[in-house]
């Protein structure tokens, strides 16, 4: 692979992670409110939002981002279950710690929200990239 065909690949695969984690957002965002909404437990609603994203983050980064069609039994799967559940403890953690910041700022759970996510996001592609899907190529 040329040096501008690596860089092409590594921007698209950026981009559509960009793409797949913003839909997983809203899944997550949606089922934190609801569950919120019904429960009024702060970190088992961001618990079951983040876990509803995931689901969703799986099978379209797999098939989508990373163009991984091949099957490898459960090896993938237990991978990125790693990388996922170690998110999961941070995104959770840094939800909470955000919150406990502004505890009188009217907008506190979406800027916790998005400042949880995005750590969590970023320490997710390089998971994904380096240690779930490290050898695939987007045909």
């Amino acid at each position: 692979m040329t040096k501008m065909s690596k860089e092409h690949h590594w921007t698209k695969q950026v981009v559509r992670f960009l793409v797949v984690g913003l839909t997983a957002a809203i899944v997550d965002w949606s089922t934190y409110r609801s569950v919120l909404w019904l429960t009024s437990i702060i970190p088992f609603s961001k618990g079951c939002g983040f876990v509803l994203g995931t689901i969703y983050a799986y099978v379209a980064n797999r098939f989508w981002t990373f163009g991984e069609h091949t099957h490898h039994g459960l090896d993938h799967v237990y991978r990125f279950i790693f990388v996922y559940l170690s998110t999961l403890a941070l995104n959770v953690a840094v939800n909470s710690y955000l919150l406990s910041l502004m505890n009188s700022f009217e907008w506190r759970l979406g800027f916790a929200f998005i400042g949880a996510t995005l750590v969590s996001s970023f320490l997710n592609f390089l998971g994904m990239k380096f240690y779930v899907f490290k050898k695939q190529v987007i045909k």
